[in-house]
């Protein structure tokens, strides 16, 4: 009984502190996140001459309903880009589609080529610019699974009226399906981008629908970066930010998005992001394995080494502190949950989206989309490939890649 009680003393109690820590310093920096409130968007600017460049890839049967949507804006000076990889690729049908109801516009269509050194997303975009109106002052970025509103790039441009902003975006919200917890687990998992966003120390661009100048892109450099890369946003966020540059998060762009979710899905989207910021983002990959994975391999660790033991070891000061200091890390995430939802339901509702009555259930979700996001980490360290959208990259650094 003393051997017992002393590897007690000397593994669980320093071990139940260490949780304990962990949690403090989890609440401690959420509250520092959130502590500062998204600022009001400017609502008038100068409208300058703006291209908007739409990557796509093949044609899920809603591409049609989102590219009029994005076409379909209040601003005086605008061109769309319309780019694929190849001539062959289904979107093309769906380009011509849209030019054709919408005569009026300024459209031009764009085949990029496969690229070697970058993923097709950044080589798309690459040639999007270099297609577009050399008089054009703004740049925009938008994905094609979402949709927006008719000033939604009117919004989006707005800061850039400020010379010290480098950059503007807005961000995805995946509206759930409340019976799905694969969706919901996304979801979740997904939000808690929104508490670096508001936090300018922590901001970042997001590529499915960001803004920069013209002028900004070229001196930065930011072609010849993406060129190297598989990552845009991560890399331009990086960029900017050592040229002395801010960023801009418009909460009134918030892009909804929905995805029909498995787990097998699930789980192959959280490891590819989470293994582009291990070498896009290396502070952040960092705090997501300190927290998401060395914390709740602790504290599920403590959690079920309490209860074992307090079940079927006769309990003990070490077993206990080990369920108390477990069960707080695992209840400390509803508590970051039910804060951040609501920020979340302040900025969602500028948008006209509402969080809806099962919003509950993304609280309740939290310790296993924090759990889910630990395994991501764990799962980066062990590869460098990647699997996107039918095409294998390999990430050699921040600076080199290859197509497969």
């Amino acid at each position: 009984m003393c051997a017992a009680g002393g590897w007690q003393e000397m593994l669980l109690t320093p071990l139940s502190i260490l949780a304990l820590v962990f949690t403090g310093l989890s609440i401690a920096a959420m509250l520092s996140l959130l502590s500062i409130r998204p600022e009001a968007s400017p609502q008038q600017a100068e409208s300058l001459a703006t291209s908007v460049i739409i990557p796509c890839k093949g044609d899920d049967g809603s591409l049609s309903d989102n590219l009029r949507s994005i076409v379909s804006q209040d601003h005086p000076a605008i061109e769309f880009v319309l780019v694929t990889a190849t001539r062959e690729d289904p979107a093309q049908a769906v380009f011509e589609e849209v030019i054709g109801q919408s005569p009026e516009l300024r459209i031009k269509t764009v085949v990029a080529g496969l690229p070697t050194t970058c993923s097709q997303q950044n080589n798309n975009q690459i040639k999007g610019v270099e297609a577009a109106d050399p008089d054009s002052r703004i740049l925009v970025i938008m994905d094609s699974d979402g949709r927006s509103d008719r000033r939604f790039i009117a919004k989006l441009t707005a800061p850039l009226a400020d010379p010290a902003i480098g950059a503007s975006s807005g961000f995805r919200w995946y509206s759930p399906d409340w019976s799905s917890l694969p969706r919901v687990l996304r979801t979740a998992w997904n939000a808690g981008g929104f508490a670096f966003l508001v936090n300018p120390r922590t901001r970042f661009v997001w590529g499915g629908a960001m803004a920069v100048r013209r002028e900004v892109f070229e001196a930065c450099g930011i072609g010849d970066v993406w060129a190297h890369a598989l990552s845009d946003d991560m890399t331009m966020s990086k960029r900017l930010k050592e040229r002395g540059y801010q960023l801009a998060f418009v909460p009134e762009c918030i892009v909804e998005s929905r995805e029909e979710d498995t787990f097998r899905s699930l789980i192959h989207w959280t490891n590819r992001q989470t293994l582009v910021t291990r070498f896009y983002n290396r502070p952040f990959w960092l705090i997501a394995l300190l927290l998401h994975g060395v914390g709740n391999l602790l504290g599920w660790g403590l959690l079920l080494t309490g209860l074992l033991g307090t079940v079927f070891g006769g309990g003990g000061t070490g077993y206990g502190l080990a369920l108390f200091a477990g069960g707080l890390w695992i209840a400390h995430f509803w508590l970051i949950a039910a804060m951040l939802s609501g920020a979340l339901e302040s900025m969602l509702s500028r948008c006209s989206i509402e969080l809806g009555p099962k919003r509950w259930l993304l609280v309740l979700v939290a310790p296993l989309a924090s759990l889910l996001q630990g395994l991501n980490s764990f799962a980066s360290l062990l590869t460098r490939r990647i699997r996107w959208a039918g095409v294998t990259y390999r990430i050699q650094d921040e600076r080199r890649m290859v197509v497969e």
